[in-house]
């Protein structure tokens, strides 16, 4: 048997966070359903909070929504840094916002370029 997501402000924070994000994308119970592999009644009873889920659907609603399974079982939000840059580009005029863009893909690079080097940094020491 699946072991059930079943703590009560787990399941409070999950059920808010599922019909949110449903909403969010306009998509219905019966959609998110056939996405995850449950029934629209399941998705309903989920979102009222009167049923757990099994890991397996924790995940799938995860994927099926576009978040984690960490955002849907915790006060935590992943993807809220994302989401405050992506609104401050948004806000910029557009004359500015490709040579911003442009700075934030080189600094990304750089990260990633001083990330390989260190393992072999730590090695020649």
């Amino acid at each position: 048997m699946a072991k059930k997501v079943g703590d009560p402000e787990i399941i409070s924070s999950l059920s808010s966070r599922v019909r949110s994000l449903r909403e969010g994308m306009g998509i219905s119970r019966a959609d998110l359903a056939k996405a995850v592999g449950v029934t629209d009644f399941t998705i309903m009873e989920i979102e009222k909070g009167r049923r757990g889920v099994s890991v397996t659907t924790l995940r799938d609603l995860a994927k099926a929504l576009g978040t984690t399974t960490d955002y849907l079982l915790s006060e935590r939000d992943p993807l809220s840094d994302v989401r405050e840059v992506t609104a401050l580009l948004a806000a910029l005029e557009p004359v500015y916002q490709k040579d911003v863009l442009t700075s934030v893909k080189a600094q990304i690079h750089s990260i990633r370029t001083a990330e390989k080097r260190a393992p072999q940094d730590e090695t020649d020491q």
